[in-house]
């Protein structure tokens, strides 16, 4: 105070400096990560950069601006030397991408209204502020209805990542793990920019099982987003947002498979006697309740052991398994239902179904070679088969495929050849062995004629053509087989040979009976033989008796012949004829008759 005048003996009073007390306005701007409107443990981050002005007047909005700083790295602010005793507002500029929490526990206000500031200043003024999250779970949607309903287990352990930039352009890509619930969560997001938020499934670990796509499901946000492929998009996050409900539903998957197989026993069962297998055949999986009408979702062939599997087939669902039938061979049964090429499975369970078999039926040839007695062109009662005659199969499949092959009758004198695909339209061909087959009768061995070759049955049917008697070799051609089925009794008879023998002889007493000693033979007499054989064909041969006067025709074919003495023996008169004997009717006494039946030895 200057320039104080006074006069002698006055004294000056009241002289007074007054002084104005200042105090301390700060705070800092946290993260409320646990949103319980106060400042404790759980909340860790600050925010940084954040304006915070002082205020004085009725509210933000009209009051006076005193002055106003941001927030450092640890999310402090603070006014220094502000006048005590005074009304102040802290107002809060709302940091962007935030949601706004609390400002001293008031929620949902950038405001705090500081009253008569007290002379030790106020120190502690929080804006507690709030960030997002988005959150969902990976897991098996047992019903299929792109919903997790309450039972349905989530899958542990799978990726899932969150990718795109938030309103600060600040780049965001975070991965987390599902965990024992399947369930996932990104915490701590600002909003992001327009392009939005995106999550991404990653693959499934093989330890959790086999999986297949099943329907996903956007969740909450704001803006909920665009859904993909295993992949969610756009996801437009409000500031402070708990979004949830952004699911990957997967379904459960397992296998489907079987076999393809020769029926060998046609017993509509796969067994030990069924050892072949088919490759190469194609087999549809169809998912519906029929062939007819369900939808391929998938398709195998059988490989060189007959096998075909379908994998990661979707658990719950009905099937078809649909085989295109084999060319060449019978439809013979589809998991035991004869004719069938269809496998119905209904709600396919988790361990899946194996054992899914197609039975296909071959055909085959059958027949006999046997000894024709009476050559009458039919096996009857007694009538041997001749063991050891090779017979060849011959032709080729429908497949063009050639088939050759051969076997030996057995000791029945049958022949089978097995294991048939259905044949071209030309058919297949047996063939004799071109030897006579050479037969023991009676303890007498024959070397055989050929007899009638006779076509077999298919379901009592004849198929077939049989090569006449005068060819050889006989066959039987045109054996036009349909897949799966048997030709049956194709017959190669043979018959034996007969014989002609006699004697011209001296009959001295004129009995027409050659005794001996005394009835000598006379050698060098022509015989002659004519007729006709069995097949209608003329037979003319002639022979000289021996030294003992004995001639024999052997080798021939049953037929009706005529023996002719031509010429009259030298000193000779002509002597009584005597027809022979043996198993055929006797003959006229100038003729021998050999019906269709064995002589006499």
């Amino acid at each position: 105070i200057a320039d104080i005048d006074l006069s002698a003996g006055t004294d000056g009073t009241v002289f007074n400096f007054g002084e104005i007390q200042l105090a301390d306005i700060a705070g800092l701007v946290y993260v409320d990560a646990d949103r319980n409107n106060a400042l404790d443990a759980a909340d860790t981050a600050r925010i940084a950069g954040v304006i915070v002005r002082l205020v004085q007047g009725a509210d933000c909005a009209t009051g006076t601006e005193l002055t106003n700083t941001s927030t450092d790295a640890l999310g402090a602010f603070a006014f220094a030397g502000q006048l005590a005793f005074r009304d102040y507002l802290l107002c809060q500029t709302q940091p962007p991408g935030y949601g706004n929490g609390n400002a001293n526990g008031t929620p949902g206000v950038d405001q705090i209204a500081i009253a008569d500031l007290p002379a030790v200043g106020s120190l502690n003024n929080r804006f507690g502020e709030l960030v997002g999250s988005i959150a969902g779970s990976v897991y098996i949607d047992q019903n299929q209805d792109g919903t997790r309903n309450p039972g349905e287990l989530g899958i542990e352990n799978v990726p899932v990542t969150l990718t795109g930039t938030n309103v600060l352009g600040d780049l965001v890509n975070q991965t987390v793990n599902t965990d024992i619930n399947g369930d996932y969560q990104f915490g701590d997001l600002l909003t992001a920019n327009a392009a939005g938020y995106t999550v991404g499934e990653g693959a499934i670990p093989p330890v959790a099982g086999v999986f297949n796509d099943g329907q996903d499901a956007l969740g909450n946000a704001a803006a909920p987003g665009t859904l993909g492929n295993d992949v969610l998009s756009a996801i437009g996050l409000a500031a402070g947002q708990q979004a949830s409900g952004y699911l990957f539903g997967e379904l459960q998957a397992t296998a489907i498979s079987g076999v393809v197989y020769v029926d060998a026993d046609r017993n509509n069962a796969l067994d030990a006697s069924d050892p072949l297998r088919i490759a190469g055949v194609s087999v549809r999986l169809l998912e519906g309740n029929s062939c007819a009408t369900g939808v391929q979702i998938g398709s195998a062939t059988s490989n060189a052991a007959g096998a075909y599997q379908f994998l990661s087939v979707t658990v719950g669902r009905n099937y078809a398994i649909c085989q295109d039938h084999p060319a060449g061979y019978g439809n013979g049964n589809a998991l035991g239902v004869p004719g069938s090429d269809e496998i119905l499975i209904a709600n396919l369970p988790l361990l899946g179904v194996a054992g899914n078999n197609f039975g296909e039926l071959v055909g085959s040839i059958a027949g006999r070679v046997y000894l024709d007695r009476n050559n009458n062109t039919t096996q009857d009662a007694g009538e041997p088969g001749i063991a050891g005659v090779q017979i060849t199969l011959s032709g080729n499949d429908i497949n063009g495929a050639a088939v050759s092959t051969s076997i030996a009758s057995d000791a029945s004198g049958d022949f089978l050849f097995a294991d048939l695909l259905r044949s071209s339209a030309a058919g297949y061909r047996l063939t004799e062995q071109a030897a006579q087959p050479v037969v023991v009768d009676g303890g007498v061995t024959f070397l055989t004629v050929n007899g009638a070759t006779a076509p077999g049955a298919i379901s009592g049917v004849t198929v077939g053509n049989a090569t006449s008697v005068a060819t050889v070799p006989s066959t039987v051609q045109g054996i036009v087989l349909p897949g799966g089925a048997d030709s049956l009794q194709n017959l190669f008879a043979e018959v034996l040979p007969v014989g002609i023998t006699g004697s011209v002889f001296l009959d001295l007493d004129n009995n027409g009976e050659r005794n001996a000693p005394a009835d000598s033979g006379i050698a060098a007499v022509r015989i002659e033989l004519s007729g006709i054989d069995d097949l209608g064909q003329p037979v003319a041969l002639s022979v000289d008796s021996d030294a003992d006067g004995r001639f024999a025709f052997e080798g021939l074919r049953p037929g009706n012949y005529t023996l002719t003495e031509p010429t009259q023996p030298l000193n000779t008169l002509n002597g009584i004829t005597t027809a022979g004997s043996g198993a055929c009717p006797e003959p006229a006494a100038t003729t021998t008759v050999l019906p269709k039946c064995r002589p006499a030895a």
